[in-house]
């Protein structure tokens, strides 16, 4: 009698147990993406059509900052696309300043997608800019850091219109 009370009332605390679980809750495109942080970190994130993209693989990313040019950029393969894009802009360079990727003499983003299945390329150079800015966030030029924020929307013929939003990135550059 006792062994049947006892399981009886283990059966009942585990069904009290399963209904006091806390529901999962999906986690959201922004929160995939790195922390917008200014230690020389190696992330790059963005959303692409509101979908995360982001590498934190040091082979992939790059920055360099030489001659009075700030260029970072990223290159990743997926499954399916290999996606590259990357910024410049030029000195003076301000912390904090809005940086119009428009200016293509002074200021310019590009975005490569191609499919790897088929192996059909769009290619949106600089000229392919419809708005987007760059804001710098930290440059450290004793310890070669760079960090910052960017979006930017770009459209070339027969391809999807690209709207880069939330973009973060916190690298180390090449002197």
């Amino acid at each position: 009698m006792t062994t049947k009370i006892l399981s009886f009332l283990l059966i009942l605390l585990l069904a009290q147990c399963d209904r006091c679980k806390e529901e999962v809750k999906p986690i959201s495109e922004l929160d995939k993406l790195p922390l917008a942080t200014q230690q020389g970190k190696l992330t790059f994130g963005c959303l692409i059509n509101g979908k995360a993209f982001s590498e934190t693989n040091t082979g992939n990313i790059a920055a360099i900052y030489q001659q009075g040019v700030l260029f970072f950029g990223v290159d990743k393969d997926s499954k399916d696309y290999a996606t590259g894009m990357d910024m410049s802009i030029t000195d003076p360079i301000e912390l904090n300043k809005r940086y119009d990727l428009t200016q293509i003499l002074h200021n310019r983003a590009r975005f490569i997608k191609r499919n790897l299945d088929n192996d059909s390329t769009c290619y949106y150079d600089f000229a392919n800019t419809l708005s987007g800015q760059v804001i710098i966030t930290k440059l450290d030029r004793q310890k070669f850091i760079v960090s910052g924020t960017f979006e930017y929307t770009t459209a070339f013929p027969n391809c999807d219109t690209i709207r880069i939003t939330d973009g973060r990135f916190d690298m180390e550059y090449i002197p």
